[in-house]
């Protein structure tokens, strides 16, 4: 589908004094848009990885093991049988039990915990 609008040269460098009145108009509308992707945009890009803290998973929940090949109505569920902590005390990888009773080594971002009320 070829593009109907027309492009419009970049006029933020050029002196006001040199402009005519739409040149003008183009200018301020380009500034805009050009502080609306750097402030706006990028506030919804802001990742909290790192500034909100998450809570390790328990042992003995219930859980969905993530399988890319699979549908998420496909993923196998289990219990977490034994958590592994690193360094610096995080969980990062899971023991997960299964029904038939075959124990799998999951990294806890390859898990899904279901959200049980006891």
């Amino acid at each position: 589908r070829p593009l109907t609008s027309i492009v419009e040269s970049d006029l933020l460098n050029i002196s006001e004094n040199r402009l005519s009145k739409w040149k003008k108009i183009t200018k301020y509308s380009q500034q805009i848009w050009s502080l609306w992707k750097k402030d706006y945009l990028n506030t919804l890009q802001q990742r909290s990885k790192w500034m909100f803290s998450k809570n390790n998973v328990m042992l003995g929940a219930l859980v969905l093991i993530k399988d890319e090949n699979m549908p998420s109505v496909k993923w196998l569920t289990g219990r977490i049988s034994e958590i592994i902590i690193s360094k610096d005390e995080k969980v990062r990888v899971v023991n997960v039990l299964l029904p038939t009773g075959k124990t799998l080594k999951r990294n806890v971002r390859d898990v899904c915990v279901l959200p049980i009320n006891d």
